[in-house]
């Protein structure tokens, strides 16, 4: 960031006299400039600090979110000084009661964009409340005490960019905090002119300031000159001549970001010049433009899922946009920033508007774009448990304007709902930020518990077993909950034995009827993936009756589902999905539906099949990446059995964006290979098969193999490959048998062996009937949906 300060001493001494000098009265210092001229990058340079005694947050006035300010000045003390938050927790019980906050918490998870969910579901933890508010009054008076405490030991400065576009409870809400503790608080602000009068703009700005009694300093900030170019130039050791910086600086035109991108080719290329859309990769192009049509930040949760879900633009996987996203920071086109849910914001730095001029994207193109953010965030407004309505409803109100005008009415309606909703106080735990401690000495057990409740709720469960071999307290070995959260962990690792030991020892003395449905669910699936389908199928029959009362009794059917053939499967499914509509589970509804319709697709009903799996992609999509892949790849199992080869292709293709090196991408590899066959490319289906086989070797599932290698001989015996090749599979397939069903798929590879050498005119019927189907099914529960409400409280920690 220095490299981009250079030949802005004068202002860098304007501000930190600002900052220094004692004040006896509330004042601001606004700096007036063009856009582009760097003022951005400057203020957020000057809101770094080393001195902890400073507290310095920068946010963005033309972020029009609702209650963008209030959520930007928590993600920079989320972000920046952890200590300011454990400090003012100790002082917080004389602010708020507890007595409101389970009413308000719906309210909190509306209003409050990125964070509101967040603060809604920790709403029940015993820790000290945090009062927050987004009606204006209110929440200038709270946010303006927690400064006020603040300011007697720290100085406080606050960098507020595009003031020109601030609204009016934002402009109270600093107001009224800095005008009640003046003395401590700085106020630094940065007015950019789009319009031609500048000097007049910035001249009302500032007497509206003046008129409630602020004193305001107003400064030039000029754009970036030659003199600027040479000096930047040479900070890179690019030694350019005087005549080559003017032209470059004409060229630009003041614009910051064409002279950052003159200086970043010549680094690469070693001639100067500005840069253009070209330089960008069509990924990265992407992305900003989402971003840029957006006018808001974006989730990385839900740009992964735009970006790897569009087949209009070739990405390999999750990790080719997380590189591209990281990039695209490294050079100061993105923001950054993590989110106490364990997601990340990513904002654009450039403009939206100056995007998507430099990208010049069709009328058609850029509509096609808006109506599939339109669709997605509709989806994501009405179901998913990470978004607050406030980052969801402004967005979609200014996309309906262009994509659904018949529905704009229903979308201004809703905004003016959040707005009349925002007149409420609820509590912002500290849950991830607590947890996350750099240091384990100074962990509670609180802590310890919500690390590893946040680290199973994103399936993190590696890092959870680490947790558990060796925690910062070995007392904490004993905690119930420790010990269910380390079970489940075993059992998604695969350490079968291990996890039915330990949850089988739990369920003696279980809590509720709720955490015995977890406890014996994952038991359950530990069972049928060791191979055990029989004592899977007793477990499942032994605690069906006892477990019907469970609120959560849906996800022990779903799972129980697989111990029997799959259309008494089904009838399971169907009663599973009555539980889960009566609690409305939007997550348990669209997984069952998943696995049923992969039951039906072989079984006779792929139509149906197809429709259920189709609804369980639009519901889980919302949830994110990490619950993308199975119903991606039982789309194109559907569409495999439906006939649908070229479909069933694409899509295998597509699913295996979603996966890693684990059962699903094997399956998924399988489906590919009949598909191809099907269509004839017999040599590019065998090729298939070796990848998939050659893979299942070092696989931790012996079912993986099992379908590898009888499938593999079935593809290959029908692509017309080697004899021996073929032979090679099927006896390798004879050490691996059906865990169900042994001795049929025995008889099957034997008569698939016998046509080795006597291939006559094998059909599509002859296909599907040796074929070992390669649905997958969902397992995964929250643990955390069974444990009491209570659990990370006081009264849970003995």
């Amino acid at each position: 960031m220095t490299k981009a300060l250079v030949n802005r001493v004068e202002e860098i001494s304007a501000i930190n006299e600002f900052i220094s000098q004692p004040q006896t009265q509330p004042q601001i210092k606004i700096l007036s400039a063009f856009p582009h001229s760097g003022l951005t990058y400057f203020l957020r340079h000057c809101a770094i600090t080393a001195d902890k005694s400073q507290i310095f947050l920068y946010a963005d006035g033309a972020k029009h979110e609702g209650n963008s300010l209030f959520s930007q000045l928590i993600s920079e003390l989320y972000e920046k000084y952890y200590f300011i938050w454990n400090e003012f927790y100790n002082r917080q019980e004389t602010f708020s009661g507890r007595s409101d906050v389970r009413q308000l918490s719906t309210v909190a998870a509306e209003s409050i964009p990125y964070f509101g969910r967040f603060i809604s579901r920790t709403a029940d933890l015993a820790f000290p409340t945090f009062p927050v508010s987004a009606y204006s009054s209110i929440a200038a008076e709270l946010l303006c005490k927690l400064f006020v405490e603040i300011s007697e030991k720290h100085r406080i400065c606050l960098f507020l960019d595009n003031v020109q576009e601030l609204d009016d409870w934002s402009a109270q809400l600093l107001s009224s905090t800095v005008g009640k503790a003046y003395r401590g608080i700085r106020y630094v602000a940065g007015f950019v002119s789009r319009g031609s009068n500048n000097n007049s703009n910035v001249s009302n700005f500032a007497l509206k300031q003046k008129d409630i009694g602020y004193r305001t300093l107003v400064n030039l900030f000029p754009p970036p000159d030659d003199k600027f170019v040479q000096l930047y130039a040479s900070s890179y050791d690019l030694k350019w001549p005087s005549d080559q910086c003017e032209a470059i600086a004409t060229i630009a035109e003041g614009d910051i970001y064409k002279i950052r991108s003159a200086i970043a080719i010549s680094l690469e290329k070693g001639v100067p010049h500005l840069i253009s859309t070209g330089n960008f990769s069509d990924l990265a192009n992407r992305l900003r433009t989402l971003l840029a049509i957006s006018k808001q930040n974006l989730r990385l949760s839900d740009l992964l899922t735009l970006t790897l879900g569009d087949e209009t633009i070739f990405v390999k996987d999750e990790n080719e946009i997380l590189k591209t996203v990281a990039e695209l920071s490294a050079i100061d086109e993105l923001d950054i920033v993590n989110l106490p849910d364990g997601d990340k914001l990513i904002s654009l730095r450039p403009s939206p508007d100056k995007v998507i001029k430099e990208l010049n994207h069709s009328i058609i193109e850029t509509a096609q774009l808006e109506a599939k953010l339109y669709n997605y965030f509709s989806r994501v407004e009405g179901i998913s448990g990470r978004h607050s309505a406030s980052e969801i409803a402004p967005l979609l109100f200014r996309l309906a304007k262009k994509v659904d005008s018949e529905h704009l009415n229903l979308r201004l309606r809703e905004i003016i709902r959040l707005s009349l909703q925002m007149g409420s106080q609820t509590i912002a735990e500290e849950f991830i930020n607590c947890a996350i401690i750099p240091d384990p000495t100074e962990q509670s057990l609180q802590d310890y518990l919500a690390r590893l409740a946040f680290l199973v709720s994103v399936k993190k469960f590696r890092a959870v077993l680490d947790l558990t071999e060796i925690p910062p307290n070995t007392q904490w070995l004993q905690n119930r909950t420790v010990g269910i959260l380390r079970g489940i962990a075993l059992n998604r690792l695969r350490r079968h034995a291990e996890s039915d030991s330990l949850l089988a020892e739990l369920s003696d003395t279980s809590t509720s009827l709720e955490e015995m449905v977890v406890l014996v669910s994952y038991r359950i699936v530990g069972k049928i993936h060791a191979n055990d389908v029989s004592s899977a199928r007793k477990l499942f029959e032994s605690y069906q009756e006892t477990l019907s009362d469970a609120a959560n009794y849906g996800y022990f059917l779903r799972n129980g589902a697989e111990v029997y053939d799959s259309r008494q499967g089904v009838n399971i499914l169907n009663t599973a999905l009555k539980y889960h509509e009566k609690q409305l589970d939007t997550f348990g509804i669209a997984t069952t539906l998943c696995n049923r319709g992969a039951k039906l697709a072989q079984t006779g009903s792929a139509e149906t099949g197809l429709a259920d799996v189709e609804k369980a992609y639009d519901m889980l999509e919302v949830f994110g990446i990490n619950h993308l892949n199975i119903v991606i790849g039982d789309l194109a199992h559907c569409l495999l059995y439906m006939g649908m080869y070229e479909q069933a292709e694409s899509t295998c293709q597509k699913a295996l964006r979603y996966m890693g090196n684990d059962l699903p991408r094997a399956y998924t590899l399988i489906n590919l290979a009949a598909a191809q066959l099907l269509q004839g490319k017999k040599d590019t289906a065998i090729s298939t098969v070796k990848d998939v086989v050659e893979g299942s070797k070092n696989a931790m599932l012996d079912r993986i193999r099992q379908k590898a290698y009888f499938n593999g001989a079935l593809i290959a015996l029908f692509a017309d490959a080697p004899a021996e090749y073929v032979r090679s599979l099927c006896h390798t397939s004879y050490q691996y048998p059906d865990r169900r069903y042994p001795d049929t798929m025995t008889e099957r590879m034997g008569k698939i062996e016998s046509l080795i050498t006597d291939r006559r005119d094998l059909t599509v019927d002859d296909f599907f009937s040796f074929y070992s189907p390669c649905s997958m099914y969902y397992w995964y529960q929250n643990p955390l949906e069974g444990l009491p409400s209570n659990f990370l409280t006081l009264e849970t920690m003995s």
